[in-house]
Formats: structure tokens, C-alpha cells, sequence
């Protein structure tokens, strides 16, 4: 297993530890994915300490059906969100890496408008038929559920741009400073707000009051991720001279990457919704404590994501085969190698961390061990969405989702009302396994890369 986890010798390690530290001065692709990659895992952490702060604060102030609730209201406003971007946010990443590299700065700064647009328009749509659906379902839905919804509809345009602003920053090479405001920042003043009102609304607060809270941290966050953009595109020389758009090249790579983003979250959030249909606030409030805490599996996996996507845009625009797929296999050993601990501890302590939430929540364990087994999956297959994203195989990405979405969709249906909590987490798992494991063998037939994290040195000096 050793040859598996590690690099080659361990000199390396401590070349990678050096370029981290500043002790070794670089310029090189290496360089820039270590230097992204660390600042992106000190990320992580400050996204941890915050989420699990704002989590246990919610859970120990609205309890278990409380907090289902404001979960539940929570995913639609994020599912709604990423729907508005029309999945340009994952096209920005791809095509401004490349307009950098090729010093196209007339497309940079019409593909950053552009976004800015999309973002809006779609965010309008969404919320009038957001509103008028709620409407027309309201005898059907809980009087305090619907409340909700319709609070959080409010946070999609903001959550948006957000996002926009992200790939933007993510594809100018500013990873640490583009995902900050959504990934920490938005939460930790949205902790903050919560404290502060607490203070003053003590026994009468509700999810309602969260969710308006939740408005006015992500349009912080919104301002500041603007901000630091503008600095970004000046840097470039972006934003002064002529503006460029291809909105329709643009919009055709977007939208399958839309429905790519669609099924990703169907497998995704599935549970969470359908255990709100099929179940009680009660189970998604437990669910959802557990799905976040197996998402600490990830962690090291969205870390050096974050830096290895405009990597293989560029390498591949390139057609530098043989340093692309280096790249992907040593941050997949170093990724599987870090989070193996993680996955191990959760599946076998994960109820020492539920009990922190509330009593009730304890009731997630077995539910958290299956979601934990599922994340190690996923980890051990390397980066498949990024990859096939990044060098435009956007089609392959549709289908392999789209058929997980439907095995997720139907062993919800036929598992949770059996099972509940822990039937939703064996649906999900499975279908996290299948996309998984198909886009791993998918890449390595169509394009010739290998992206797991298993693979030996021999097989890699073949590509």
C-alpha cells in the first residue's frame, strides 16, 4: 500500500513542504499548485472551524426539527443558486485560464460581464417561479417549511454571483482569495449574526430569522468577492481596451456542464429533499447534520481541486500528456493518502462527533458510516468531474450523471421509507460509487489518462 500512497522517494516531500513554506523559490506549474493547494486546505480549515461552529450553534439553538428545517430551505436556495449560473461558473474556470494564458483580454472581461448577466436574468426567472410554485402548493406544504422557502428564494441571486465570481478568481489563478468569501467568510458572518440577534431574540428565534441573517452574509460576502475580482481583472490589464464576448461557444459548453451540475446535485441533495417528502424536518435535521460531517472526507480533495482545474485546461489545451497525467496521479496518491485517516475515524467514531449537535443527532451514526464509505470511494477515484470538465468532455460528464441521478432518485424512493436516514445514505452512497467508479474508466478509455489514486508507477510511464 505504501507505493501507492506516497511519491516516489521521500525527498520529494520535502521539496513540496519547502515550496509551501517559502523556503524554496519556484516558478513552475508545480509551484503554483503547491502554493494553491496549501492556501486552499488553511481554507478548509478556517470553512471547518466555521461550519461546524454554525452548525452546532443552530442545532443547539432550533433543535433537531428546527433545524431540519432551515437545512431544507438551505438546499433549495443552493440547488437554485448553482441552477442561476447556467453552468457558466464551470465554463469561467476553463476559458479564462486559457484567455489568461493566450493574454485575451478583450474575452476575459466579456466573459466576466457576461457571467454578471446570466447570473441575474436567470436568478429573476427562478425566483418568480420559485414564488408562484410555493403559491400555488402552499395547502400542501407546512406553514413554517413554506415560510422558509420563501425567505430563502431570496438568496439565490447573491449565492449566484458568488459563484461567478469564484471561477472567475479560481480561473485567474487566485484560488485562496475566489473561494474565501463563499467557503468561509459568508459563514462566518452569518455566525456572527447569529450570536449578535440571539442575544436579543432569545426564546423567540426561528429559522425564518436564520435565513434572513443568511441574506445579509452572502451580500457581504457578495461585495467583497467583487472587490477582490476588480483587483484581479486590473492585474490583467482586463478592464480597460475593447470587450469580446462568445456568448453562444460559451452558452453550449455551459449548458451541459448545467446538466452535469443538475444530476451532480440531484446525487447530491436527494436525500436531503426526498427524506423531507418522505419523512419528517426531524430526519433531515439528523441527515443533514451527518452529510456534512462526512463531507470532511473531501476535504483534501476540494483543496487541491481548486488548483489542479486551470491546470488541466492548461496542460491539455497543450497537449502536454505526459505532465498532465504526472500532475493527476501524484495529487491523487497525496489526496487519498491524507484522507484515508479521516474516512477510517468517521466510520468507526463518527457518533463522538454527532453527540456535540444534541442527543438526537446521535441517531445518524450508522447513517454517517455508509456516507463515510461512499466519500472514500469517491477520494480513491481522483478528480473525475474536474478533469473531464476542464478538457471539455462535458457530454460524458451529462450521461454518467444523469444515470447515477436515476439510480439515486429510485433507491431513495424504494429505501427511505423502510429505512429512513439510513436508506437515504445507502442510496446515496451507491450512486456516488457508480458515477465514480464509471468517469474513472471513462477517462482512462476516451482520454487516455488514469486518475485514481491507485495506480503504480509502471502503468503511469505508459501514458
Amino acid at each position: 500500500m505504501k507505493k501507492y500512497l506516497t511519491p516516489t522517494n521521500w525527498s520529494e516531500w520535502r521539496t513540496y513542504l519547502e515550496i509551501l513554506l517559502g523556503r524554496r523559490k519556484e516558478e513552475s506549474q508545480r509551484a503554483t499548485m503547491i502554493r494553491g493547494s496549501g492556501g486552499t486546505f488553511a481554507l478548509k480549515i478556517g470553512a471547518v472551524i466555521v461550519g461546524l461552529a454554525l452548525s452546532v450553534s443552530l442545532t443547539r439553538i432550533l433543535g433537531s426539527h428546527g433545524y431540519g428545517i432551515y437545512a431544507y430551505a438551505t438546499a433549495w436556495a443552493n440547488v437554485l443558486a448553482l441552477i442561476a449560473t447556467l453552468g457558466m461558473h464551470g465554463v469561467m474556470v476553463r476559458q479564462m485560464a486559457i484567455y489568461q494564458a493566450q493574454e485575451n483580454k478583450a474575452l476575459l472581461k466579456g466573459m466576466n460581464r457576461f457571467s454578471v448577466l446570466i447570473a441575474l436574468a436567470a436568478s429573476a426567472a427562478i425566483l418568480a417561479v420559485g414564488y408562484l410554485g410555493t403559491w400555488i402548493w402552499r395547502n400542501h406544504i407546512e406553514e413554517e417549511l413554506l415560510h422558509a422557502l420563501w425567505v430563502a428564494l431570496l438568496i439565490v441571486p447573491s449565492l449566484a454571483l458568488i459563484r461567478m465570481r469564484q471561477s472567475a478568481m479560481m480561473g485567474l489563478q487566485h484560488a485562496v482569495k475566489g473561494q474565501a468569501p463563499e467557503m468561509v467568510l459568508r459563514h462566518a458572518f452569518l455566525l456572527l449574526l447569529v450570536w449578535l440577534v440571539y442575544l436579543i431574540l432569545q426564546p423567540d428565534f426561528t429559522p425564518n430569522h436564520i435565513l434572513g441573517l443568511q441574506i445579509l452574509s452572502t451580500i457581504a460576502a457578495l461585495i467583497l468577492a467583487s472587490r477582490w475580482l476588480g483587483r484581479a481583472m486590473r492585474e490583467t490589464g482586463a478592464h480597460r481596451g475593447e470587450t469580446h464576448y462568445a456568448a453562444r461557444p460559451w452558452l453550449l459548453s455551459a449548458l451541459p456542464l448545467l446538466f452535469v451540475q443538475c444530476m451532480q446535485v440531484i446525487n447530491n441533495k436527494a436525500d436531503i429533499f426526498m427524506l423531507g417528502v418522505l419523512d419528517t424536518m426531524q430526519s433531515v435535521g439528523i441527515y443533514s447534520v451527518a452529510a456534512q460531517i462526512a463531507t470532511l472526507i473531501t476535504f483534501f480533495l476540494m483543496a487541491v481541486n481548486a488548483t489542479l482545474a486551470p491546470v488541466v485546461a492548461r496542460l491539455y489545451n497543450e497537449r502536454d500528456m505526459a505532465r498532465l497525467q504526472n500532475v493527476i496521479t501524484k495529487s491523487a496518491r497525496l489526496v487519498l493518502a491524507l484522507s484515508l485517516p479521516i474516512a477510517l475515524f468517521l466510520m468507526f467514531f463518527g457518533e463522538w462527533i454527532l453527540v456535540v449537535f444534541g442527543p438526537d443527532f446521535a441517531d445518524g451514526e450508522r447513517a454517517l458510516s455508509i456516507l463515510s464509505g461512499g466519500q472514500l470511494i469517491n477520494i480513491a477515484m481522483g478528480s473525475v468531474g474536474i478533469i473531464l470538465a476542464m478538457t471539455g468532455h462535458e457530454k460524458i460528464l451529462a450521461k454518467t450523471f444523469g444515470i447515477a441521478a436515476v439510480v439515486n432518485l429510485t433507491l431513495n424512493a424504494l429505501l427511505i421509507p423502510p429505512w429512513g436516514i439510513e436508506g437515504a445514505a445507502v442510496a446515496t452512497a451507491t450512486s456516488m460509487i457508480l458515477w465514480n467508479v464509471s468517469l474513472m474508466l471513462l477517462i482512462r478509455s476516451k482520454i487516455g489518462l488514469s486518475t485514481s489514486a491507485l495506480l503504480t508507477i509502471k502503468q503511469t510511464a505508459r501514458y
